[in-house]
């Protein structure tokens, strides 16, 4: 049976309005992780932390060995 790991990973936002993302250095995270072995299972937009922050939630797995 195979196992999984798991790792949370947070995407701040900017601006106050539109409450954007910086594409490229999410593209760069995620390619470093893709490079150890992580794959996104899942993600969960646009999540408030306060009322004037929000983050998107990216869940990452990857298989381990026993």
């Amino acid at each position: 049976m195979k196992k999984f790991e798991y790792k949370i990973f947070t995407v701040p936002t900017k601006g106050w309005i539109n409450y954007k993302l910086n594409i490229e250095a999410l593209d760069t995270q995620l390619n470093t992780f893709g490079k150890q072995g992580w794959e996104i299972a899942t993600s969960i937009g646009s999540v408030y932390e306060t009322a004037s922050y929000k983050k998107n939630i990216i869940i990452l797995k990857r298989e381990i060995n026993d």
